[in-house]
């Protein structure tokens, strides 16, 4: 029984902890993925908040048998811990205890040297340490049968190796760690035969990643030049796609409200272009919420001039003067774009600029009625949840009132975060994939959003909130976006056997190790066994209810559906779609 995940942080415990202003730290022999870092077992145990105990460690990705991992690479934003919003900065010790980050990694964070394309050189410098090698590493499991809570781990033996398109030219011996390996496309298969092997590919979360932070409150910038000389260096490494817009602002995309209200005097300030761009600069339209001050057509900017000529870099496309999209092979390979946090105004724009143009030109056919793409860029959504709304208009017009509360009548976390059906129509049209989120926060449960959530953990929460703390909740989210699917009229919801369709366009991007609020019940990769057999159950029971009946899946093709969840889907993608980078 194999797993792949589309969005998971194997680095984001260990990384941090060597990575502080003591550059002998970062040159230790044991800083590499393999020195996995203690947990929390009794946090583990009750599912809270994935800061004190490790989600998806590299040992843990093999003894899981999650053999396929798409491993994020991200600069740590200095908007958590710098651009507070206040009189005065937050004391460290408190930034200390809530993200549980070392002090020396704050003091190195809150430096006015801090530069966020230095940090992602190093963290790609990290992941690659031990890519290859056969190691041994404790790995913290739920105590079960016997296992003292306070030993609760075992040794595991195994080795973790980066796909790459040229793996030989980045093999190299480098003391103290080794020699490092890669593996090319040809060689998936066999790598995939080791039963302690797994798979990275290689990802980055958010475009803040190419440029330099200059110590102050706002956004980072470097020249659009420099920018583009960093998109030129990553598509050497072998980025598979990026994660175009994050928490923060980046001056090239407008991107979606993440944060909850606190009311602390240390919040992370978000606001500037959240969900959109104003045409003023200056103007910061959450400071005093006006809605009335701003149109429908402003709300809708979403990229910034220069944002959009990334895009064109990344994808390798130019775009016309009759607002065509074709290929433009000089800017070399592509990497794809993942939109997972980019605003509902971001999304659109991308779509009607980029995406519909280019995959409805030039002979390429959308997915439709149960055929499969051909030749379409696929759009990624890599650890997202469903909305709940019909059109990317409805989330625009309603961006004034998100609050943390469900919506009357939507089950759903309704924020422009998450997909809506017009999501959900682009990405099965383009033969892409969704990665469904494990924060339970972001699949519905919106207690969790709420400070007296924070300070007494499931103290309070409704009795239809802590019913819906299982697997009932990644059921409701996956059954939502079929519906998704089926409203937008594209013959897409059902399943089909020898075809094409939703159910090839969907798998795990747990975002474990990226600081998640988990369902209790799953809260690490050493959960997915016990997922698939809970999900398969809970699905079996609505079989007999008739409610698949409409998405084509029964019980005798139920295996077939939770394989294509759980591994088939997001390896299928893989393979489609890698060498797929290269254009002529």
């Amino acid at each position: 029984m194999y797993f792949a995940d589309l969005h998971c942080h194997p680095s984001g415990k260990n990384f941090p902890k060597y990575r502080t202003k003591k550059p002998k730290s970062f040159q230790s022999t044991l800083a590499h993925l393999w020195d996995i870092p203690r947990s929390k077992v009794i946090n583990l145990m009750r599912g809270l908040r994935g800061t004190s105990y490790s989600q998806a460690d590299v040992g843990s990705l093999v003894k899981s048998q999650t053999k396929l991992a798409y491993i994020s690479i991200y600069p740590f934003e200095q908007g958590f811990i710098k651009n507070m919003g206040a009189w005065v900065e937050a004391p460290s010790v408190l930034v200390c205890a809530s993200l549980r980050l070392s002090l020396p990694r704050i003091a190195h964070i809150r430096s006015d040297t801090y530069d966020y394309f230095q940090e992602l050189q190093s963290e790609w410098e990290f992941v690659q340490r031990k890519s290859g090698q056969v190691c041994t590493g404790n790995v913290t499991v739920h105590p079960k049968g016997g296992i003292n809570v306070h030993r609760a781990t075992i040794p595991v033996e195994g080795r973790y190796v980066i796909l790459a398109p040229n793996p030989e030219a980045l093999a190299q011996n480098v003391p103290p760690w080794g020699k490092r390996t890669f593996i090319g496309p040809a060689a998936i298969d066999q790598t995939l035969e080791d039963p302690n092997c797994t798979l990275c590919v290689l990802t980055i979360e958010g475009m803040h990643a190419l440029s330099v932070t200059n110590g102050d409150r706002h956004a980072p910038e470097v020249e659009e030049s420099v920018l583009q000389q960093r998109i030129d260096l990553i598509k050497t490494w072998p980025v598979f796609f990026i994660t175009f817009a994050h928490h923060f602002d980046n001056r090239l995309c407008a991107h979606a409200r993440s944060f909850f209200k606190v009311p602390l005097p240390w919040n992370p300030n978000q606001t500037r272009n959240m969900n959109f761009i104003p045409l003023n600069p200056e103007d910061n339209p959450w400071k005093n919420p006006s809605p009335e001050k701003y149109s429908l057509e402003e709300r809708k900017r979403g990229f910034s001039p220069a944002g959009f000529r990334a895009i064109h870099h990344l994808l390798a496309v130019r775009v016309n003067e009759d607002s065509s999209v074709e290929d433009e092979p000089a800017l070399g390979r592509r990497i794809w774009i993942d939109t997972k946090h980019m605003s509902a105004s971001s999304r659109l724009e991308f779509y009607d600029r980029i995406i519909r143009p280019y995959n409805r030109s030039g002979g390429r056919k959308q997915a439709a009625n149960g055929m499969a793409p051909q030749g379409c860029i696929p759009v990624i959504a890599s650890h997202s949840g469903y909305s709940g709304r019909q059109t990317l208009l409805d989330q625009i017009q309603d961006y004034f009132l998100e609050n943390d509360e469900n919506a009357p009548g939507n089950p759903f976390n309704p924020w422009n975060i998450n997909l809506c059906d017009e999501d959900l129509e682009v990405i099965c049209q383009s033969g892409g994939l969704i990665g469904l989120n494990l924060d339970q926060r972001i699949l519905g449960i919106m207690y969790r959003l709420r400070l007296r959530h924070v300070l007494f953990p499931a103290a309070f929460m409704p009795k239809k909130e802590r019913k819906m703390d299982s697997v009932e909740l990644i059921l409701s989210n996956i059954l939502g976006m079929a519906r998704g699917v089926k409203n937008r009229g594209i013959g897409l919801h059902a399943y089909r056997p020898d075809g094409f369709s939703f159910w090839n366009c969907i798998c795990i991007g747990s975002d474990f190790d990226g600081g998640i609020d988990p369902i209790n019940d799953y809260a690490t990769v050493l959960h997915y066994e016990k997922l698939r057999t809970d999900l398969g159950e809970r699905m079996r029971q609505h079989i007999q209810t008739g409610v698949f009946q409409e998405f084509g899946i029964t019980e005798d093709n139920l295996e077939a559906v939770l394989d294509l969840f759980f591994f088939q889907n997001a390896l299928q993608f893989l393979k489609r779609h890698f060498a797929g980078a290269a254009i002529a």
